[in-house]
């Protein structure tokens, strides 16, 4: 029986950690343009269902924090589920005709994790930044180009919502403590 981190449906006004790797742990994105191209389509398709708060796009997988936007709709779990499927598989064309491949790019099915407590989404926002760390891609995730760390720190306007994010934090000053207290750790 599959994991509830896999099959928890995405439901209205909760906070999940959505997360999904290339087949067989291969490459998602192969050149700086795939990063991009990747953020449009994430726009296109689920900004009208989702709040994105963190991400980092790593070689062979990402991860996003998101809230599921509200809705009376008793089928909105489905409808969101389906935005999810329709945006993978536009990025998985694309990048199957840029690398000449066929098949399936990413692992199915993605993976979800509820966010139950403040402890854990504080959590979860230190992780997803300091992915890069993790995986020996830099040896400093504050400067890694593919997260939304510089994005909230500098409050760029774009694809996270920056001042809710700092706002679990209380401030800025107190975000930026709480990633350098864990990359101590």
């Amino acid at each position: 029986m599959p994991s509830t981190r896999i099959t928890d449906p995405l439901l209205p006004g909760r906070l999940y950690h959505i997360y999904n790797r290339g087949n067989d742990k291969s490459r998602i994105f192969f050149t700086e343009a795939n990063y991009q191209h990747f953020i449009n389509k994430y726009k296109y398709y689920m900004a009208n269902w989702v709040h994105t708060y963190t991400y980092c796009f790593i070689p062979n997988h990402f991860h996003l924090l998101v809230e599921i936007k509200e809705s009376n709709d008793p089928n909105y779990h489905k409808i969101v589920s389906q935005q999810f499927r329709k945006f993978f598989i536009c990025y998985a064309l694309a990048i199957n005709k840029q690398q000449k491949r066929k098949g399936s790019l990413f692992q199915k099915p993605f993976r979800r994790v509820v966010i139950k407590s403040t402890w854990h989404l504080k959590r979860i926002v230190y992780y997803i930044h300091s992915n890069p760390t993790k995986h020996n891609l830099t040896n400093d995730f504050r400067v890694f180009r593919h997260s939304s760390y510089r994005d909230i720190i500098e409050k760029r306007e774009g694809l996270v919502e920056f001042n809710t994010v700092l706002s679990w934090f209380n401030d800025l000053e107190e975000f930026i403590e709480y990633h350098e207290y864990l990359s101590e750790q």
